[in-house]
């Protein structure tokens, strides 16, 4: 479960900040070096918005299916990530 503080769009550094348990700033290095794929192609732009059905591989980190997307009771948005087996 990842949630974002905005009721904006979900990108791509914030999911992988929380999924691989890096910084903001370490998650967009690692966008921009080209460790992060989405759906099997590395894209290295950390502002493209992450949607449902993506699979989002971080090079030592995982695998993940990102899932259905919502908002807390705050207005926070909510987004269901599951890890690839």
């Amino acid at each position: 479960l990842v949630r974002s503080r905005g009721l904006g769009d979900v990108y791509k550094r914030q999911v992988v900040s929380e999924l691989a348990r890096l910084s903001r700033d370490k998650a967009k290095a690692a966008v921009i070096g080209g460790v992060v794929a989405i759906s099997g192609r590395v894209e290295q732009r950390p502002d493209r918005e992450v949607v449902q059905g993506d699979v989002l591989s971080v090079r030592g980190h995982g695998k993940f299916v990102i899932g259905e997307r919502g908002t807390t009771s705050r207005g926070r948005v909510r987004l269901a990530v599951k890890k690839y087996n």
